[in-house]
């Protein structure tokens, strides 16, 4: 569809895999974000279906998390396996190129049992001897994904989508029988313990469960949220800065959810590098949270005195600001005493300064000012320095202001519409004038209205009023003036 161009870029970049389901013969596929607000709906059906799963297979349609982790992986194993599409001969040769390690990597926190499980057929009349291979490699089967999930899980999940195909129901179970007899650590699921008891007839309060190493309990309290487990465990020292061979501690909580922000402190206070990062993933545990809109996580790694900026988080915040990066933690990033303010972002030549005159950042561009190792002289690729960018917005105000446009300012400063508190019981009082300025105290900005000749005088009849707020577009309402009197208590709102 992206290659096609039956979609835009962003809307393809905006998709997850959980927006293509398998039916079998066909792939339903959903756009969620779109242009025009409409969530979209496309099928796959043969002969594009194989293609499709070529490119599923070669993970066209996963892309990395963030837009740089994963670029530098060393061994795509997963993608091979996902790749050999139950060819047995295939699967083969792959196993006895790799070593232990190379068997229990794993790739966006999948590992190559669960990534087969997700992106493979599981009626594929190959599925159990497949599954049967990697068991027999010495495939851990004990790791689980960023959802928490475990092979098992996803094997009694497959069980009760296909209940009504008794061959997979039976290759299922016998997977499932292989991962239990290999041993498990850990089902928590209730219907995968259902599924294990009632259809796979094993008295689970008899089974003998595989003891999960300190390590993984670690990854395992974040992904299931168990903060007093992980807040409690005594030896957090000797793990603090360790890694899953994908990420560490610290990058794995800064990314999954901002409900971990005690899991962060816990670990910052406890001696974690907010600057280690793995040859699998190289986002720091900063970027990490600012890709991911962790607001918390961000600002409390960005005040840890060991956090480091670099030329390349410069590189990576303004290629990902809007989006993935809020405009909001942009700011943040910009205000930092721990920024460089001579750094430049080679593409553009744009220093810190120029990014915050650029973007209205006025706290950043105050803090920017102060620090005493800044070059005001430095010139971006365009030959403009910050001064001659800020001589061009006091041009723009001195245009504006020749041309009479009272109501519309050329303002350093840039203001959300969600962070200003709504304008409710603020009256306007007009004198004999046509222009009133709202000076009303616990209104969060100044507006500005204009009020016609014919408006004002003790009509009944509801009038156009035109209101312009500092940093909002103008927006029309009806109201109705009574003794040259306009209360926002009676008015409505029709549109903007």
């Amino acid at each position: 569809m992206g290659i096609s161009g039956a979609m835009r870029r962003d809307e393809l970049t905006k998709m997850s895999i959980d927006d293509i389901k398998d039916e079998h013969s066909v792939l339903i596929v959903a756009v969620p974000e779109t242009k025009t607000g409409i969530k979209r709906t496309f099928t796959v059906t043969n002969p594009e279906f194989g293609v499709m799963k070529a490119f599923v297979a070669r993970d066209v349609t996963l892309g990395p998390e963030t837009p740089v982790e994963g670029h530098n992986t060393l061994r795509a194993t997963n993608a091979n396996y996902a790749r050999a599409t139950f060819n047995l001969g295939k699967l083969k040769e792959i196993i006895k190129e790799c070593d232990y390690e190379d068997m229990n990597q794993t790739r966006f926190s999948e590992s190559v049992i669960i990534f087969t499980l997700k992106y493979g057929v599981v009626y594929n009349e190959n599925f159990f001897e497949c599954m049967k291979m990697l068991i027999d490699a010495a495939v851990d089967v004990n790791k689980f994904d960023f959802s928490g999930k475990f092979a098992i899980d996803y094997i009694a999940m497959y069980y009760r989508e296909n209940k009504n195909d008794g061959r997979v129901t039976d290759d299922l179970k016998r997977v499932g029988r292989l991962l239990l007899d290999k041993g498990v650590c850990q089902i928590d699921n209730t219907k995968t313990r259902e599924f294990v008891q009632n259809e796979l007839d094993i008295d689970l309060s008899t089974y003998t469960y595989v003891i999960m190493d300190d390590l993984t309990k670690l990854f395992y309290w974040i992904v299931n949220y168990s903060i007093i487990e992980f807040l409690s465990f005594d030896k957090i020292r000797k793990f603090v800065d360790c890694d899953n061979g994908e990420n560490t501690i610290l990058q794995f909580a800064s990314k999954k959810s901002e409900r971990l922000l005690p899991v962060v402190k816990f670990l910052l206070n406890n001696g974690a590098d907010p600057n280690k990062t793995t040859n699998r993933n190289e986002l720091t545990p900063l970027e990490l949270a600012a890709y991911k809109n962790h607001q918390a996580i961000f600002e409390e790694i960005l005040k840890n005195k060991r956090t480091k900026i670099t030329q390349d988080h410069l590189n990576n915040f303004v290629k990902g600001r809007s989006h993935p990066i809020k405009p909001k933690l942009f700011e943040i990033f910009l205000e930092s005493d721990k920024l460089n303010p001579n750094l430049t972002y080679k593409k553009t030549g744009n220093t810190p300064l120029h990014y915050a005159i650029y973007f209205s950042h006025k706290n950043a561009i105050q803090k920017l000012l102060k620090r005493s190792k800044i070059s005001l002289t430095i010139k971006n690729n365009a030959g403009k320095c910050a001064f001659d960018m800020i001589d061009g917005l006091k041009r723009r105000v001195i245009e504006r202001r020749e041309k009479g446009v009272e109501t519309s300012r050329v303002r350093l400063e840039e203001e959300s519409r969600k962070s200003k508190p709504r304008r409710r019981g603020a009256d306007l009082r007009i004198p004999d004038g046509r222009f009133v300025k709202n000076q009303t105290p616990e209104c969060g900005v100044k507006f500005h209205a204009r009020i016609s000749s014919s408006t004002v005088g003790p009509r009944n009849s509801p009038m156009k009023v035109q209101v312009s707020r500092d940093v909002d577009r103008p927006v029309t309402i009806k109201a109705r003036v009574i003794e040259k009197f306009f209360s926002f208590r009676e008015a409505s709102a029709s549109g903007r």
